[in-house]
């Protein structure tokens, strides 16, 4: 049976032709508008349905639904600018004088943050936080720093009494003759021995030992080459003190060459006020 269509486009229809008659004609309707009805997903290509992000969908309205939900999600998505140049960095209030970030810093900063693929707002957060957190461990370390000085001074002034300013200035005077106005201002004396009280301790007892001649004598020789090794020393223990190395005898009371150390060091500062330079 040949179907007949009165309408001259139906007649034509290549989609029409592979029905024999009215009946499978009416089948394929029925059961394409069941599919349509019911948003069966069986009406999108199969290799489509194979998907693994379409097939977890049972039909076509729970796929609208995702794509839906997806574009929602993909519209809150933050991406990195343009280029790291774009990027807009503000240090937090009130950062630590020793952290000053600079040109160099936050070009590294910004091309870290766009490998990344940080978003303009996170990365702007990030800077402030990181730099934030270094601010407090900065201020920390000023404060342990300030308490380990005003005990270690407190002990300096109860030692020396109404000597205090007598040996401040016989240790100022010492260290002007061994080392300058330079050597003064890297221990802090002109700040009442900056945060060095027992180092500067330990340098009134070479200056009460030391005479009176020996100290208008300091700076006025040169080394020969036969007293290298004792400038060599006299270096490594003057850097000791400098640093208030713990590790080094001279600085560590509880050391049991501590003694041998400290006659060393008399011994090196009397062969330098004979021998400055």
């Amino acid at each position: 049976m040949t179907l007949e269509f009165t309408a001259p486009e139906l007649q034509t229809n290549e989609a029409l032709k592979g029905f024999a008659s009215n009946d499978d004609l009416a089948k394929a309707y029925l059961d394409l508008n069941t599919k349509v009805s019911t948003s069966d997903i069986s009406l999108i290509p199969e290799d489509i349905r194979r998907d693994p992000n379409i097939s977890k969908y049972k039909n076509l309205i729970e796929l609208s639904r995702g794509v839906v939900e997806a574009n929602k999600l993909i519209g809150t998505i933050k991406r990195p600018p343009a280029k790291p140049e774009d990027y807009k960095f503000l240090p937090p209030d009130g950062l630590h004088a020793s952290l000053k970030p600079g040109e160099k810093f936050n070009t590294y900063f910004a091309q870290m943050a766009y490998k990344r693929g940080l978003d303009s707002e996170t990365a702007a957060e990030l800077y402030k936080d990181m730099l934030g957190y270094l601010s407090t461990e900065f201020a920390n370390n000023d404060k342990a720093e300030e308490e380990k000085f005003k005990l270690n001074d407190t002990k300096l002034h109860e030692e020396w009494g109404d000597k205090y300013d007598e040996k401040f200035n016989s240790v100022k005077n010492l260290l002007m003759k061994i080392g300058g106005q330079e050597l003064v201002d890297m221990l802090g004396l002109d700040k009442k021995f900056g945060n060095v009280p027992l180092a500067v301790g330990k340098f009134a007892k070479v200056a009460e030992l030391l005479s009176e001649d020996s100290l208008k004598n300091l700076g006025q020789s040169e080394l020969t080459p036969h007293e290298t090794n004792m400038a060599k020393l006299f270096e490594q223990y003057s850097e000791a003190v400098r640093t208030n190395d713990k590790k080094h005898p001279l600085m560590n009371e509880n050391d049991i060459k501590h003694g041998e150390a400290v006659a060393m060091w008399t011994k090196l500062n009397t062969w330098k006020a004979s021998n400055p330079g």
